[in-house]
């Protein structure tokens, strides 16, 4: 056999892909044929948000590595999530969907997303349940490719170094809750539940059932929890709640919808406008002086 030095142009470059999550997986796919890749994925299994156990941050039993970087769960869908973009928008191009539906579920998504790694077999450049440390710039003369990656396999394991090319993020930026303490006096004077959509599964239970329940925001993820509660189509309808006070900022998109009128009329759904709110035992002020009993603030 002939041996000679390969080309510059003939050794592929190496690449990190950080996330088995949507982007992730399409990167890898997209990679795999000009660069040696490898994918650390922090979790067990692939789909990122949309491998979905139904835990949160009081009732994770495993503290894997996400839960050790972040002191959450990256979990932050709830069990009655559908997508409301038509499939053919959310899907990849070369990859068409199979559902018969017009929108997919979180568990449609989720099966679409391993066929997608299946198909394409990009699942064996996975290494699960590994988390990145580090990425830095490769300062040192052990090797000349120019990202330093540290990970760790597990929440204990012993760190690793390794050295690419490149190296691309896909980790998502929806798994850890925003709370505008900026916007608040007296937090901790609350006496009642506090909680986030981060950690929201689902309506039915203690927490909202027969509460006074304040929501704070009413953008995308508040007005979706809102139908939740009041148009439930696992539960044929309204949850069982006393009231909800929605806190709202601008941009003001609960005034674009006509959905909610029904309840703004008889009082179950009440609109408080500003950002400036105060905390007491039982009860919140708000911008305009007017004080309401709560029971759970739900961010």
């Amino acid at each position: 056999l002939e041996s000679r030095v390969l080309t510059k142009k003939e050794i592929k470059a190496t690449c990190c892909v950080i996330g088995a999550g949507p982007t992730g997986l399409v990167a890898l796919r997209h990679l795999k044929d000009v660069a040696h890749c490898v994918c650390y994925e922090i979790k067990e299994e692939l789909g990122g948000l949309w491998a979905y156990k139904g835990t949160t941050d009081d009732t994770v039993e495993t503290k894997d590595g996400f839960y050790t970087l972040y002191g959450h769960t990256q979990e932050s869908l709830y069990q009655d999530l559908s997508t409301i973009v038509p499939k053919y928008f959310l899907a990849y191009k070369d990859y068409p969907p199979q559902i018969d539906g017009l929108y997919f579920t979180k568990e449609e998504v989720l099966e679409y997303l391993q066929g997608y790694a299946e198909y394409f077999d990009v699942k064996p450049l996975i290494q699960f349940g590994t988390m990145v440390v580090d990425v830095s710039v490769n300062h040192n003369r052990i090797s000349s490719k120019r990202w330093k990656v540290t990970t760790k396999k597990g929440a204990d394991g012993d760190e690793k170094i390794e050295y690419f090319d490149y190296v691309v993020v896909c980790n998502g930026h929806n798994s850890v809750p925003h709370y505008p303490f900026e916007d608040i006096k007296s937090f901790d004077a609350f006496q009642g539940i506090i909680t986030h959509s981060h950690n929201f599964r689902k309506p039915d239970v203690e927490e909202f059932i027969g509460k006074n329940i304040l929501v704070v925001g009413a953008r995308w993820s508040g007005l979706d929890l809102l139908y939740q509660f009041v148009d439930n189509q696992r539960l044929g309808g309204r949850v069982d709640f006393k009231k909800i006070i929605i806190n709202v900022v601008e941009p003001d998109y609960l005034s674009k919808s006509t959905n909610f009128n029904p309840y703004f009329d008889d009082g179950s759904i009440i609109v408080k406008k500003g950002r400036g709110i105060q905390f007491k035992e039982h009860s919140v002020i708000f911008e305009d002086g007017s004080e309401e009993t709560i029971e759970t603030i739900l961010f």
